[in-house]
């Protein structure tokens, strides 16, 4: 059964916007070589099915660490600045498939569902790592790519100048997220 917010893009309205600019999981108020390093120990922990990281300096961090995410979900800016060619490149190299999204700002576009949805089946069939390189602002895509993971996968994304976030799929954010979304479609 489709979701209503599957049908059309969703957009954030400043209340929705307050309740993002919160730390949508478990944060970690580290630098950021200390935030990978602790997040590469959840992971070897908890051994989640699939890792995304969802922004440019997030996915870049662990491309460095040696921790190169299942998924990442990058606009090549960090802070809305052009993130450079080299950093770009050097994210790039590390992935095996590229996807292509149009995504607006403060918008979750419909069709960020499939091409999500694409990426976890790459990952999980075909072992792939996927990286999706989006036009416009990646940002809101966590939720999404919260919704499609698998439960015990980790979506991570940076809190700016604040800390790294997991966010733990499982039944409950599942429904969480879904639930923010669709009160904002109506």
């Amino acid at each position: 059964m489709a979701r209503s917010y599957r049908l059309s893009d969703v957009r954030f309205d400043e209340g929705a916007k307050r309740v993002v600019r919160r730390p949508l999981g478990l944060p970690i108020f580290r630098e950021a070589d200390e935030a990978v390093q602790l997040l590469s120990a959840m992971v070897e922990d908890f051994e989640p099915p699939l890792l995304a990281a969802v922004g440019d300096s997030v996915a870049l961090n662990l491309v460095r660490s040696g921790r190169v995410p299942d998924v990442a979900v990058v606009d090549f800016k960090t802070k809305r600045r052009p993130v450079g060619s080299a950093l770009a490149n050097e994210i790039m190299a590390a992935f095996s498939a590229r996807l292509r999204l149009r995504n607006p700002r403060s918008t979750i576009a419909r069709e960020s569902w499939p091409i999500l949805e694409e990426c976890v089946s790459r990952v999980l069939e075909l072992g792939e790592r996927v990286l999706v390189v989006v036009e416009g602002e990646e940002d809101l895509l966590t939720i999404p790519m919260s919704i499609v993971a698998p439960n015990r996968s980790f979506v991570v994304y940076g809190q700016p100048d604040e800390a790294l976030v997991v966010v733990i799929v499982n039944d409950y954010t599942r429904s969480s997220f879904e639930r923010l979304l669709e009160r904002l479609v109506k």
